[in-house]
């Protein structure tokens, strides 16, 4: 393996145990501003989860649309699973925004 090749692997490496760093601290923030009722950055938080979750998903090899199948994938799932209506409802909600963000 040559110089170039380690030092893509180290840096990729890095990059990976930064993102799930982010991710730790991007709940951290949720569950803070959730618990002192801050609204704005609660959902800063969320959409930093999100990309976050991306992110590291393209490290791993995944690509953007793959995550996006599997999300309407398990949200269909859930959606069978899901004993409790609104629930159920609001999952329904999630995938036919998933599904029109193909369009």
């Amino acid at each position: 393996m040559s110089f170039r090749e380690n030092g893509h692997i180290a840096t990729t490496v890095r990059l990976m145990e930064r993102l799930k760093i982010e991710l730790l601290s991007a709940v951290s923030r949720l569950h803070r501003s959730l618990f002192h009722g801050a609204e704005k950055k609660a959902l800063e938080s969320l959409g930093q989860l999100m990309i976050v979750c991306y992110l590291l998903g393209k490290k791993l090899g995944f690509t953007y649309y793959r995550l996006d199948c599997l999300l309407q994938q398990q949200a269909r799932q859930l959606i069978r699973q899901e004993e409790e209506e609104l629930l159920r409802e609001e999952m329904l909600e999630l995938l036919q925004y998933l599904e029109s963000r193909e369009k």
